[in-house]
């Protein structure tokens, strides 16, 4: 592996293939082109039987694949699980910010990244209360990013919203990895802590997921463009 997802000075875009099929992924990925060096490969393509296969297809244009598949089980399972992907040549992994689940990832990744997820972006303050937990989202999410640390994972996935309280309090030890962002005016979609690119980075991620914005557009490379110029504003 020769790009990773490391703690840049200026935040980078991941492109979500969240689509049915690699052959839909792959012709996504030739519209977009050499503008886009990171990809998140997710749940629907591994269920589809095509994850890896796409996964090695972009790894071998060096470009970085993170695969997005938010490992939670007994310990034994999730090492075996993320030794497997290791041995796939994946960047990066995304497991549930539980302490056993993290440790037991860590430890089997090899030269892999270990992503802890904080708190999904579709999760809103009030369903987590109604969870049981008496303090804020940002709390929640703090709290998991100082667990994710302790136990050496190179970063967290949180929402714009938590990002610059994790870098307030670790500084840059951490990789940020921002989903849930939108386009200005665009729907949230079954999303509640959402932000714009540009706010996302003004918060402190290093990447932010981006994924209906250009999966759904008429020219993804020219939305990609659009994205990129809204970072640099």
């Amino acid at each position: 592996m020769t790009l990773r997802f490391t703690k840049n000075t200026t935040t980078e875009i991941i492109v979500a293939l969240d689509l049915p099929t690699a052959k839909n992924a792959s012709a996504l990925q030739e519209q977009i082109g050499d503008i886009c060096k990171y990809y998140k490969i997710g749940l629907e393509l591994f269920a589809a039987g095509e994850g890896a296969q796409l996964s090695h297809k972009i790894l071998a244009q060096d470009m970085a694949v993170l695969i997005d598949l938010k490992l939670l089980d007994i310990p034994a399972t999730v090492g075996k699980a993320t030794a497997k992907l290791a041995d796939m040549g994946a960047s990066a992994l995304t497991v549930h910010a539980h302490r056993a689940a993290l440790s037991a990832a860590v430890a089997n990744a090899g030269a892999m990244d270990i992503f802890a997820v904080t708190l999904l972006t579709s999760t809103s303050a009030q369903e987590l209360h109604d969870s049981g937990y008496a303090g804020s989202p940002e709390q929640y999410v703090v709290a998991k990013a100082k667990l994710a640390h302790d136990i050496g994972c190179q970063g967290v996935v949180c929402s714009a919203h938590e990002a610059s309280a994790v870098r307030e309090t670790l500084g840059d030890q951490l990789t940020i990895i921002t989903p849930g962002i939108r386009a200005l005016a665009a729907p949230r979609d079954d999303q509640a802590r959402t932000a714009t690119i540009a706010e996302a980075s003004q918060m402190g991620a290093n990447f932010v997921v981006v994924g209906r914005t250009i999966l759904n557009s008429a020219s993804p490379r020219q939305s990609l463009l659009e994205l990129r110029d809204q970072l640099s504003t």
